[in-house]
């Protein structure tokens, strides 16, 4: 207790400086394991319950992705033209096939494109053109139109009002050419092919040999 000295003020006790007995300190340091523990223990879960709003577990994309299905159209990204299946298949197939499903009139064994394509390069005079067959023409155009044929198997080229630069249609010829899974000159005739370029090369040797002036 405080005691009143002479003077009248009030002296006040020294603080004690006696360490708090064992069973008090044992306590506190109990509490204070069991807080740390809490709020440790309130952290990991803070963790666990943050992953699980994130998609839970790691091998969850975020996305489900849909089966592919067959015959099923997917486009190759927003705003893109899904490509149709081809309705009258032309490029790729065999000459008789070609003709099958597309041709200009009947008696004409010429496959639709073919025909359009020499018939536009005639009436525009290509053959006078210099690199005619050699230079390329715009591949969009050629991929445009092989996919036209492809889907209506016939496309009258002169009617239409596109004006088309007659080394993409050389190129589009090129192309159906190149894309037959055979070659136009047959195994079965190949021979006989071989026979008639041999009596054209004899006739032109010929032809020279009597129209060369003679020495005297």
């Amino acid at each position: 207790m405080a005691s009143i000295n002479a003077a009248g003020s009030q002296n006040t006790p020294p603080p004690s400086t006696s360490t708090p007995p064992p069973q008090d300190s044992s306590r506190l340091r109990n509490f204070l394991g069991k807080g740390s523990n809490s709020s440790s223990n309130n952290n990991n879960n803070n963790n666990n319950n943050n992953n699980n709003n994130n998609g839970g577990s790691s091998n969850y994309s975020g996305s489900l992705s849909t089966p592919n299905l067959p015959g099923q159209l997917q486009s190759a990204g927003a705003g893109s033209q899904p490509t149709l299946p081809p309705a009258k298949q032309v490029f790729g197939v065999s000459l008789e096939q070609a003709i099958e499903q597309a041709q200009v009139q009947p008696g004409y064994e010429l496959p639709a494109v073919v025909y359009r394509c020499i018939e536009y390069l005639n009436y525009y005079k290509a053959p006078l053109e210099e690199g005619i067959y050699r230079l390329n023409g715009s591949a969009a155009v050629i991929k445009n139109l092989k996919e036209r044929f492809n889907q209506e198997g016939d496309v009258p080229l002169l009617e239409e009002e596109e004006y088309y630069d007659i080394h993409a249609i050389a190129g589009l010829l090129k192309l159906y050419l190149r894309d037959l899974p055979s070659s136009v000159l047959t195994r079965e005739l190949h021979k006989e092919f071989l026979q008639v370029v041999g009596k054209l090369t004899d006739s032109y040797s010929s032809m020279h040999t009597l129209h060369s002036p003679r020495k005297l």
